[in-house]
């Protein structure tokens, strides 16, 4: 995980409503994020052992 980590998780999850709008806009490209969101959900399951010591 890199140094940024935190922030990426924490901006996708405060603009989550606009990353879903964006998606709607962009059907084709829906592989792409899916696979974003799966990315993003693997590093919250992997900091979270670390918010919570």
């Amino acid at each position: 995980m890199g140094l940024l980590t935190y922030a990426w998780v924490n901006a996708m999850t405060l603009w989550s409503e606009l990353a879903h709008t964006l998606i709607n806009l962009k059907p084709h490209k829906s592989l792409y994020f899916q696979r974003g969101f799966k990315a993003l959900s693997q590093l919250q399951k992997e900091l979270e052992p670390s918010c919570h010591p």
